[in-house]
């Protein structure tokens, strides 16, 4: 009998991944043997991914698969050490996406798998930083550079930080779900504006390179990292860092969070320390019953207060000890010249000159042992301040008057400044007595004014 071979044909549609399969099938009389040949479904790289550049972070979504349906990726580099992906989540987007961090330029072959699928090997091309971009090493880095309202510092949103934009630079906070090294935190020494830097149990930071030029850093965590005692001392300096002859402010170590003194013990602050004058001619260092460390200028010129920890790491912190102005008052209590600073600083910190251009301040203080109600030897009282009016008189004499309301005082303020110097007599006439007072001095800008303020009413 002969054997009759009979071929049946058929197409299959067979979906997968939106590619179609065709299946052809043999039959004989005797047996059946069936060969199926299919292309599964294509998942690849952005094309647009493969060029790219140091310091620039622009994240992709692979082709051929939802970024919702990403539940792995795995990379392998030949030669390691050029680029390396990172999966990341984005801000109001749904799913993973992937972002090659640049290390340096140069060709790597990368193969990778999605979901265990093993995708075709490509070639990555990796050039070196635009010429105004900061060469970041860490797209955690350059996620976590915010300004002061907790923005990304990346304004125009094109993956890199320029030169400019990071000297916007307020806060970087690697404390949740972060583990960045030492080589992952170059670049941030050029954030200069830079106030606080969060490193809770980044175990891989153990230098402080990065922080030794950010002389605005105010706070740090080093919480949890490999960071030494000595290297933590490195980075120390004192505000102010420059302070009058003949006066005793109270000092700061700055940036917090790296060393604390006594009586002033806190579980995120970092190692105990003792602070010593290394020239006490110059100047002297003392701390009260709270923890506050005082420094008593006593002579001009430059010298370093001496830090130093419990197990005999130590450094040294420049401190410079300036000019008494001449017309300056000295104020023997500390507690009293401190008070003042304090509010000499929160003014200057917070005051908007525009919002108080309506606002008068008139203080008197005299050469005299007795602190007064303002304790710098005077009376001080604010007030609003309405009908100014100046003019010019022929000898070209300036006069201005106006007058103050306020809480402590009622009075009308008479001002005359002479043609061709800055020479001025201030007249104080009150409104409801006779008592008039008349200073003779010269005026001089705010700006330039090295007057304290005192307490007033």
């Amino acid at each position: 009998m002969k054997k009759i071979l009979v071929y049946i044909v058929s197409l299959s549609m067979l979906f997968s991944n939106s590619t179609i399969a065709m299946a052809a099938q043999e039959n004989t009389s005797k047996d059946t043997k069936t060969t199926i040949t299919a292309k599964t479904g294509s998942i690849s790289f952005d094309p647009a991914s493969l060029n790219t550049k140091v310091g620039y972070f622009k994240a992709y979504k692979f082709q051929g698969i939802s970024p919702t349906a990403i539940n792995e990726m795995k990379f392998t580099y030949e030669p390691e050490g050029i680029v390396e992906i990172k999966q990341v989540k984005l801000e109001d987007q749904r799913g993973k996406y992937y972002v090659p961090v640049a290390k340096k330029e140069g060709t790597v072959k990368v193969k990778a798998s999605v979901n265990g699928t093993t995708l075709d090997e490509v070639t990555f091309q990796v050039g070196k930083a635009e010429a105004n971009v900061v060469p970041l090493m860490s797209y955690d880095v350059y996620s976590q550079m915010r300004n002061d309202e907790g923005d990304s510092v990346d304004e125009n949103n094109d993956g890199q930080i320029s030169t400019e934009e990071i000297k916007k630079v307020k806060e970087i906070d690697f404390s949740e779900k972060y583990d960045v090294s030492d080589e992952d935190m170059a670049g941030v020494d050029q954030a200069i504006n830079c106030e606080r830097i969060d490193l809770e149990n980044n175990k891989h930071i153990t230098k402080l390179d990065f922080a030794k030029n950010l002389t605005k850093l105010d706070k740090i965590n080093l919480e949890g990292t490999n960071v030494s005692d000595k290297e933590r001392l490195s980075i120390l300096r004192v505000e102010p860092g420059e302070i009058k002859n003949q006066t005793e402010p109270i000092i700061e170590l700055k940036p917090s969070g790296v060393a604390y003194l006594d009586n002033n013990e806190d579980e995120d602050e970092g190692i105990h320390v003792r602070v010593n004058s290394e020239n006490v001619d110059k100047v002297e260092t003392s701390l009260d019953q709270s923890g506050k460390l005082y420094a008593k200028a006593k002579e001009e010129g430059k010298t370093n207060l001496v830090v130093r920890t419990d197990y005999n790491e130590s450094t040294k912190v420049p401190i410079t000890i300036a000019p008494k102005p001449e017309d300056a008052i000295l104020i023997p209590d500390r507690i009293v010249f401190n008070e003042i600073l304090e509010d000499l600083k929160e003014q200057n910190k917070f005051e908007d000159k525009k919002t108080n251009r309506n606002r008068a301040t008139v203080q008197t203080a005299f050469n005299t042992p007795y602190p007064g109600p303002n304790g710098i030897g005077g009376v001080t009282v604010d007030g609003n301040s309405s009908d100014m009016k100046m003019n010019v008189d022929k000898k070209g004499n300036v006069n201005c008057s106006f007058s103050v309301q306020g809480i402590g005082i009622s009075a009308q303020v008479f001002i005359t400044m002479s043609n061709g110097d800055n020479n001025a007599s201030v007249t104080i006439s009150p409104n409801f007595s006779n008592n008039n007072l008349t200073l003779n001095g010269n005026i001089i800008p705010l700006d330039q004014s090295n007057i304290f303020k005192g307490r007033s009413w």
